[in-house]
């Protein structure tokens, strides 16, 4: 019996550390710990592919500026027609190459030219980007002329040559042919889809290892003519791959690999990390996926004990245009599996010693309690039986030594059992972990729980039992079940008894009839990984949804709904810069806050409200029956923002203004992104009319004002780099039919401005009126320099804007630099209404000191009239084509022009007729006895000046 009743305890005994195992092992516990370690590994990893592919694509290989400097400089040189020119276009280029070295922090660029003696160029080294001497003397000449090296003052390297040993089929020279080539087979692809990552290699045997990006040059014909491109040594790359952040011990490392998938062939370009040699050295290595997320487990490395874990991230270098596609890009970090696990060892060990200690102390209970039992115990049988197993047993003394004994040893046993059954809370307890376990058959009517399950769940164990009635127990499960956690396996919200809520993980498996179960709390992480949620998509200042979830949430509703009608709206503040400038940039904030504040009581509409930028926020309003509701919507925020103020420091209460611009789904498209544009421009037309109103997208308006809208770059770049040519229209005189002068007109040379009108349309938009006039006056003579032996003897005329003109110092600039043709210019004046009288009077004066005079523009057209003509005093007044057009058949015409030179020959005012386009017109001027004529059929703009026919000149000399 001792026997029997010692087994049967230890049988107990081994099934609550079973239970205990299974809870801890048996659960995803220590899977998810582990799969949490491997999740911070792909992260790291993640976020330094992040940073490398934002080096490689915002800012090494941002050379596009660099390339279109060096192509108008190979226009201007006309290098084209004349190669010879490579040397003196190289040494142009020389300090404009060192500023973009240091612009790019790069330790290569080379410039590649196809001359006639083969490859020409220049190639430069940096080998401490971070360090910029003063005189250039950290700057090396790896390739080109002594002369550059003299000029920039930097000296050559040991490895210096003059000449580029480039041949095509060398690996070295892929670097320069191969986007070489792709440029000449694929002539309709942007140059920056030609650009290309070359693979380590050295420009000499003993030099060093570099990894460049190179990118075709080409001409306004699309001939390529070269290469040019930035570089980085493979050990300034490998200080960029920081491998200490893998772990703790630095035993981690990274390479940077380049897949070619054409031939299957892959290679490690850089490494970080002294572990990378040791395991480099393997010659044998297998690996295998471990889950979904690029995660690999790498076995079998005869120089690294045990397995290592890697995560690959691939960069996104190249377009899908790009001919280099199948080169891919991968960022690989290396851990030790023994290291990435180490925390997890720790826990496990810290069980197993919990267990192993448990399993001692219960054998040596077992066995003392066995070694008491001496009689046959039918009394103390009864007392077992009619006890409560979870209460210690009570034994009635028969006052016989032995039973008595026995009946003590019983209940000592007892007492242990009871301890036993608590060891699996003692051990969760000693490993600090928010878990509890329970088990109960289905065929039995109690459940065990331990003591933690019920702090969990916020209940009382008031009379501290583990075993409680089963029906009770299934009864809070279900409970529990009632309320999942939406997008969360597995995860339940549970409100406690005190009124807190938390979040329980539930696993439960179920065997036989037997079902095992652990509950834990992952409120911290649900909490954690909520606010990490929120932050991603909130405005850190008014917690509006920010751009990234606005767009998110809003493609969502227009791709996966049918939406009935919708709108954008966007409000810009008005008055925020004049509360920044006066009261500072805190109360600008609370300026942008109140207009939050008022924003979000439309939450309760259809809506998506969001804060785009500094002082614009974004609403959806979607699915109404028709525009009427929303714009009732609308017109509620405008009166809610215009309610609403700002009390501000010196007492004043200052309102809140907003401009609104809206678009309409899906009358004026289904496209999110199209719709925000239109938006944009509603908004925009509002805020440069009727600031402080709403304005709805009208397509008409936007077909032909959107430059404005969209063209701050463009004219920006067109100022910046002075992206203008002129053409010159000659003025003939009406008697000899000579040139007297010409015109020069303006020819915008960017994509987006096409006409001078859209010039200056766009620059009165953005108030920089003053740059185009300043253009005008120094390009036009700059031009008029260089054609110098064209115009002869020839005026040139130029067009002013009327109210501007230039700062004291730009004007002594100007007469500095071109003092000795100032008397060949005559200032050509159009007026209106924005005329500036003091402009005016200044244009009078300079043209008095110069020697030269004024000129009436478009006399007639509305703007310019008599009145015009008396405040200006012109030497020459230009008849508007409006006028002179069809005047050989309008009597009416005729006779307004011979008023105007009956006028203007009584003052010695010199007429000119504008817009001559047929015989018979020039013919009825030369009666009229113009003076000067103007138009297309005496001659067109050229770029170069050009003489008019001797057909036409003869004409006008027999009239």
């Amino acid at each position: 019996m001792k026997n029997k009743l010692i087994k049967t305890m230890m049988i107990i005994l081994l099934i609550q550390v079973g239970l205990f195992g299974i809870a801890i092992f048996g659960g995803n516990t220590i899977q998810s710990i582990n799969d949490e370690y491997l999740n911070i590994l792909e992260n790291r990893v993640e976020v330094r592919r992040n940073d490398l592919e934002d080096e490689m694509l915002q800012r090494w290989s941002n050379i596009m500026d660099f390339e279109e400097y060096i192509q108008k400089e190979f226009k201007n040189l006309g290098v084209k027609e004349n190669l010879s020119l490579i040397p003196d276009l190289l040494e142009k280029m020389a300090y404009r190459v060192v500023f973009h070295l240091r612009q790019a922090g790069v330790t290569e660029i080379f410039v590649i030219l196809e001359g006639k003696k083969g490859h020409e160029g220049i190639y430069l080294r940096d080998l401490d980007p971070h360090f910029n001497a003063n005189d250039n003397s950290d700057i090396l000449l790896e390739r080109g002329s002594i002369e550059i090296a003299q000029k920039l003052k930097i000296p050559l390297d040991s490895e210096w040559s003059y000449n580029f040993n480039l041949t095509e089929r060398n690996e070295k020279s892929e670097f320069y042919y191969k986007p070489y080539v792709a440029s000449k087979l694929n002539p309709e692809l942007n140059k920056r889809d030609l650009g290309y990552w070359s693979k380590p290699f050295r420009l000499s045997e003993d030099d060093v290892e570099i990894i460049t990006y190179s990118l075709p040059l080409r001409d306004e014909d699309g001939q390529t003519y070269g290469v040019m491109g930035v570089g980085l040594t493979t050990e300034f790359l490998s200080r960029k791959l920081k491998y200490d952040e893998l772990t703790d011990n630095k035993r981690g490392f990274y390479t940077l690999n380049r897949y070619d998938a054409k031939i299957g062939k892959n290679d490690t370009a850089v490494s970080s990390g002294p572990l990378y040699n040791v395991y480099a050295k393997s010659n044998t290595i297998s690996y295998e996926k471990i889950d979904e997320k690029n995660i690999y487990e790498i076995k079998d490395n005869e120089n690294i004990e045990g397995a290592i874990y890697a995560s690959s991230k691939n960069l996104n270098l190249y377009s899908y245009n790009s001919p280099f596609r199948h080169e891919l890009w991968s960022l690989i970090g290396f851990i030790e599996k023994s290291q990435l696990f180490k925390p997890i060892r720790e826990i496990i060990i810290s069980i197993f010693i919990s267990l192993f200690l448990s399993l001692i102390v219960g054998i040596s209970a077992v066995y003392l309690s066995g070694a008491l039992f001496m009689r046959p115990i039918n009394e103390l049988m009864e007392s077992i039986i009619d006890s409560d197993p979870n209460k210690p047993l009570e034994i009635k003394r028969t006052s016989i030594l032995e039973i008595d004994k026995l009946g003590l040893a019983i209940e000592s046993l007892n007492n242990q059992v009871l301890d036993s059954a608590s060891k699996l809370s003692q051990i969760i307890n000693m490993v600090n972990m928010p878990i509890g376990a329970f088990e109960y058959i289905d065929d039995e009517e109690k459940a065990f729980c331990t003591d933690r399950f019920f702090s969990l769940l916020g209940l009382k164990n008031e009379e501290s039992v583990n075993y409680i009635e089963k029906s009770y127990l299934v009864g809070i499960l279900n409970e529990i079940k009632k309320y999942p956690v939406k997008d969360m396996e597995d995860i339940y919200n549970l409100k406690k008894e005190d009124g807190k809520n938390c979040f329980l993980k539930l696993l439960m498996q179920e065997r036989e009839g037997r079902v095992l179960g652990v509950i834990e709390d992952v409120t911290e992480e649900v909490v954690s990984k909520r606010k990490i949620e929120y932050e991603r998509d909130h405005d850190v200042l008014t917690y509006l949804l920010n751009r990234r979830a606005f767009e998110s949430r809003v493609k969502n509703k227009l791709e996966r709904e049918v939406l009935g009608y919708s709108a954008i709206v966007m409000w810009d503040l008005d008055n925020l810069k004049y509360v920044n400038d006066t009261y500072g940039h805190e109360y600008g904030d609370r300026y942008i806050q109140k207009a939050a504040d008022v924003l979000k009581r439309f939450t309760i509409y259809n809506t998506i409200i969001s804060r785009m930028s500094g002082d614009e926020f974004f609403i959806f309003i979607y699915d109404y029956e028709d525009k009427a509701e929303i714009r009732e919507i609308i017109n509620k925020m405008q009166e809610s923002l215009y309610g609403s103020f700002l009390q501000v420091p010196d007492g004043e209460k200052i309102r809140i203004r907003a401009s609104g611009g809206v678009s309409w789904y899906p009358d004026d498209s289904s496209n999110y992104y199209e719709l925000i544009k239109y938006t944009d421009f509603a908004m925009y037309e509002i805020k440069n009319t009727e600031k402080g109103n709403i304005g709805e997208f009208n397509i008409d308006n936007y077909n032909k004002d959107s430059i404005l809208l969209h063209g701050k770059e463009e004219l920006n770049f067109f100022i910046d780099n002075a992206m203008v040519k002129y053409a010159f229209q000659p003025i003939v005189n009406s008697k000899t039919g000579e040139i007297f002068a010409y015109e020069s007109l303006m020819r915008p040379q960017t994509k987006k401005l096409k006409s001078p009108y859209d010039v200056i349309r766009l620059a009165q938009s953005q108030s920089k009126l003053y740059e185009i006039e300043k253009i005008t006056l120094f390009e036009s003579l700059k031009a008029y320099e260089k054609l110098r032996n064209h115009f002869k003897d020839s005026k040139l005329f130029i067009n002013s804007i009327p109210n501007h003109s230039l700062s004291e110092e730009d004007l002594d600039i100007f007469e500095e630099r071109f003092a000795e043709h100032l008397d060949k210019i005559v200032i050509e004046i159009t007026e209106n209404e924005q005329s500036n009288e003091e402009s005016t009077k200044l244009k009078q004066i300079k043209a008095k000191e110069w020697g030269t005079h004024l000129a009436l523009d478009d006399f007639g057209s509305g703007y310019n009239g008599e009145l015009s003509l008396l405040i200006l005093s012109p030497k020459y007044v230009k008849i508007d084509m409006n006028i002179i057009r069809g005047i050989d058949k309008d009597v009416n015409r005729q006779k307004l022009l011979l008023n105007i030179l009956s006028y203007c020959k009584n003052r010695d005012i010199k007429v000119i007729a504008e817009g001559v386009e047929t015989k018979e017109e020039m013919k009825k001027l030369i009666e009229f006895e113009v003076d000067y004529m103007q138009g297309y059929y005496l001659g067109k703009p050229k770029l170069i000046p050009e003489d008019i026919d001797d057909d036409i000149k003869k004409e006008i000399q027999l009239m």
